[in-house]
C-alpha cells in the first residue's frame, strides 16, 4: 500500500499567539498540508495517521484564545486538516515504551504514539532496496533521523512532490522520474530490478533497458521525450506521460 503520514509537529498549534503568528501558521503549516492532502487524493496515495495523536493535538489547541483571528485560523485548521485526517486510515496506537525518535516532538504522549505509528508502518510496508514504502511529511529543519523509520522523508510541499511518485511507483527509487510509470506506453523494468540496486543499461546506447529488451534513451536534442529503440530496428518517441510524440 502506498501510504504517507505526517510528523505530529506539523499539526501543532502552540505557535498561535497573535495575528502575525496566525498568518505565519496559515502560510507555513495550513496551506502546505492542504496541498499535500489534495495531492494524495489525486495520486491515489493513502493518508495514514493515529486517532490518538489527533485527539491529543486537538485537545491541546488554544480554543480559549481571546483573539478572534486566532479562533478563525483554528477553525480553518480543524475543518481543513483535522477532519480529513479523522476520515483517513487511522491505526490504533498505544503508549510505546519511551525511546527517543526526534527532539522535534516535545510532548511525551504524542511522541510515543508516533513511535508506535511509525513502527507499524515500517513493519507493514513492502521493503525495496532497503526502503519501506511509506513516506513521512516533515518540514525543515527536521533532520533525516533514521529512528523516524525507514520511509522516505518529504521535507516540504509541494516542492518535494516527486517523493510522492516514489511512494506510488517504487521504480523511481533508482530510475529517472521522467520515465513513464503509467500511460499508454509505460516503462516496465526488468524482473528482479528491485534486487539489483542500479538500472540495467544498454551496451549500445547506454539507455535504460525495459522488461522486453527495449532501450529507452533520453532525446538530448529536443529534451522532452524518450527515444525507445525497438528490436526490429525502428523506434518510438515517448513523452514522460507515456504518450507518443
Amino acid at each position: 500500500m502506498a501510504a504517507i503520514t505526517l510528523c505530529p509537529k506539523e499539526l501543532m498549534t502552540n505557535a498561535l499567539s497573535n495575528k502575525k503568528s496566525a498568518q505565519n501558521f496559515e502560510e507555513t503549516q495550513l496551506f502546505p498540508i492542504l496541498e499535500l492532502i489534495e495531492a494524495c487524493e489525486e495520486a491515489g496515495i493513502s493518508l495514514v495517521f493515529s486517532r490518538e495523536i489527533l485527539g491529543e493535538i486537538t485537545e491541546k489547541a488554544p480554543w480559549d484564545a481571546q483573539e478572534e483571528n486566532i479562533r478563525s485560523y483554528l477553525n480553518d485548521w480543524y475543518n481543513g486538516i483535522i477532519v480529513p485526517l479523522q476520515k483517513c486510515t487511522n491505526l490504533l496506537t498505544g503508549g510505546a515504551p519511551p525511546e527517543d525518535i526526534c527532539d522535534q516532538i516535545s510532548d511525551t504522549n504524542i511522541h510515543n504514539h508516533f513511535k508506535d505509528l511509525i513502527s507499524q508502518l515500517d513493519t507493514d510496508s513492502t521493503k525495496i532496496l532497503g526502503k519501506s514504502l511509506f513516506s513521512i511529511y516533515a518540514t525543515n529543519p527536521c533532520p533525516e533521523n533514521p529512528k523516524c523509520g525507514n520511509g522516505l522523508l518529504i521535507h516540504g510541499f509541494p516542492k518535494d512532490k516527486e517523493n510522492l511518485k516514489k511512494i506510488k511507483y517504487p521504480i523511481y527509487l533508482i530510475y529517472p522520474i521522467e520515465l513513464p510509470a503509467d500511460g499508454p506506453n509505460p516503462f516496465t523494468p526488468p524482473k528482479n530490478w528491485d534486487k539489483s540496486g542500479s538500472p540495467q543499461r544498454s551496451s549500445a546506447d547506454n539507455g535504460y533497458v525495459d522488461r522486453t529488451g527495449r532501450s529507452w534513451c533520453w532525446d538530448k536534442m529536443h529534451n522532452d521525450h524518450w527515444d525507445v529503440q525497438l528490436k526490429n530496428g525502428s523506434h518510438l518517441n515517448i513523452f514522460p506521460n507515456g504518450t507518443e510524440r
